[in-house]
Formats: C-alpha cells, sequence, structure tokens
C-alpha cells in the first residue's frame, strides 16, 4: 500500500478507535477488565453516566450556539482501585476540563476510549486513545496516554522502573527494538531514526511516553500525540518481545 493511503487508513482508524473501541478486551480474554457500578465520578465531571455503552458523556451549549459533547469510557474497576484510581481519575477529570468548556473551544467534540492490558495478574496497563475536533481547529486532533500499575506493590510503574538499576531505558531499549520498529514502518517513507529517542532526529519517539505491557511485550504506540506532519497518535506499535528485553530488565535478574 502506498504509505500516503496507508497514513489515512491508519489516521481514520486511530478517529474511530476513539469512538467506537471496546472499553477494555472481550470478555472470554483473560486480559479483560471486570465489570463495575460507577462511582460519582462520572457526575463530579458534571456528565451523565450510561450504563448499557459504559459510556460518561457531557453535552453542553455555550455562548453563540456552541454545542459539544465529550465522551469517555473507562475502566470503573480500576478507577475505584486505591493504587490506579487517584492516577485515573485525575487524568479523567483532566480531559473533561480541557475539552468541555464550549465558550473556549466552540463547537466540537471529545472522545476518549480505553484498553486494559494485562502482563502478568499484579500488573495492567491503561491505555487511554482521545481525540478531539472543534470548529476553530484546521483538522482532528489525539493522544495516546498509558498507565501502567504494579498492584503487588502498590505503584505505579515507569519505564525507568522496568529495567536494571542505572539504565537508562531511552538508550537500552532502542537498539534491541530497532528490528521490530524497521519491521512497522515498512511501506512508509519514514525512517527508523525518527522513532528512536536516544537520536536527534527521534521526536516521533515522543520519549517512549506511550507504552504497554501486554502479555510477554512491551508495545510502543509512537508517537504518542500527533507528530509532526500531521502523522496521528501511533502511527506504529512495535511490540518487543521481553524475552529480548530480558538482559535489561528488572523481573529477570539483572544479567548485566
Amino acid at each position: 500500500m502506498h504509505w500516503f493511503s496507508r497514513l489515512g487508513v491508519v489516521l481514520t482508524a486511530v478517529l474511530l478507535a476513539a469512538g467506537c473501541h471496546t472499553p477494555s478486551r472481550n470478555a472470554n480474554n483473560p486480559a479483560a477488565s471486570p465489570s463495575a457500578t460507577p462511582t460519582n465520578l462520572c457526575g463530579d465531571m458534571g456528565g451523565t453516566w450510561d450504563a448499557g455503552s459504559s459510556r460518561c458523556t457531557l453535552s453542553k451549549d455555550g455562548a453563540n450556539g456552541a454545542h459539544l459533547e465529550v465522551k469517555a469510557t473507562y475502566p470503573v474497576d480500576l478507577v475505584d482501585n486505591p493504587t490506579a484510581g487517584p492516577v485515573l481519575g485525575s487524568s479523567l477529570k483532566k480531559f473533561f476540563a480541557d475539552y468541555g468548556n464550549p465558550d473556549t473551544s466552540g463547537s466540537g467534540d471529545a472522545n476518549l476510549a480505553h484498553t486494559v492490558f494485562v502482563h502478568s495478574p499484579n500488573t495492567k496497563t491503561v491505555m487511554f486513545q482521545a481525540d478531539w475536533y472543534f470548529n476553530s481547529m484546521p483538522h482532528p486532533s489525539g493522544q495516546i496516554s498509558t498507565f501502567t500499575f504494579d498492584f503487588g506493590q502498590n505503584k505505579q510503574l515507569q519505564l525507568a522502573d522496568l529495567v536494571c538499576p542505572g539504565i537508562d531505558p531511552l538508550k537500552a531499549i532502542p537498539p534491541i527494538a530497532r528490528p521490530f520498529v524497521q519491521q512497522a514502518l515498512v511501506g512508509s517513507p519514514f525512517k527508523f531514526d525518527q522513532f528512536e529517542p536516544d537520536k536527534a532526529e527521534g521526536e516521533l519517539a515522543d520519549n517512549y511516553q506511550a507504552w504497554a505491557l501486554d502479555g510477554d511485550d512491551l508495545v510502543l504506540y509512537m508517537p504518542a500525540g500527533r507528530g509532526a506532519g500531521g502523522v496521528p497518535p501511533g502511527f506504529i506499535t512495535p511490540r518487543i518481545p521481553l524475552i529480548q528485553l530480558s538482559p535489561i530488565l528488572r523481573e529477570k535478574g539483572c544479567s548485566r
């Protein structure tokens, strides 16, 4: 497929995913989040909870006939969790605050979808995929945000927590990830250097800020936000097997 056709397909998929994306994995998949009764978080954000679609919706009219709708799905059970809840709740509140004022944004809509990934019984990643478009904007925009939690240690994990002490993940991971990034870029006009945070031209890597632990893989979402030239969030999502990273991983015993 020609690269600009591929770019269009990916952009369309990204924008549609936020409106139609399944809130969590299939119920038959062990990575699925269990259902839960929603808290008053949706109401606190000014929205209305729809139990049928598990979606919080804020619909507002502003001055000069402006109208906007902000919609979000989120893992209620993890929002209620004492470890994940404060982090996820803060992110959700910020999303509604940033895009929920028609007097500043004008008419438009913003959508937030989520996926929950499971690495182990105690380790989960929540990925939020946002898109928004208002009539004051030249084109739609989007962002992927990820949050990984170790519920055994009751803490949020940063990328540096995955690797051995003293190792910089933004320097150690790129050489190992390179063949998987190259494979993901086949047919596109981009060079892998643009997706490597340790390279001067690696602006599309976004310093690996969006990542997930999914089973036995480290998944990178690049870029995390809309990149230079309109490259959509998650244009490539290379999956790096953790066994390839084992020499630098803290959970593998730090053999180096």
